[in-house]
């Protein structure tokens, strides 16, 4: 889970994804 979604949280969402982690961003 990823809190925030700033530049940082979607920047880190994506990458969690393209490693196929499943992820929630949380704004």
């Amino acid at each position: 889970m990823v809190l925030g979604g700033g530049i940082a949280g979607i920047q880190a969402s994506l990458d969690l994804a393209e490693m196929g982690i499943q992820v929630h961003l949380v704004e």
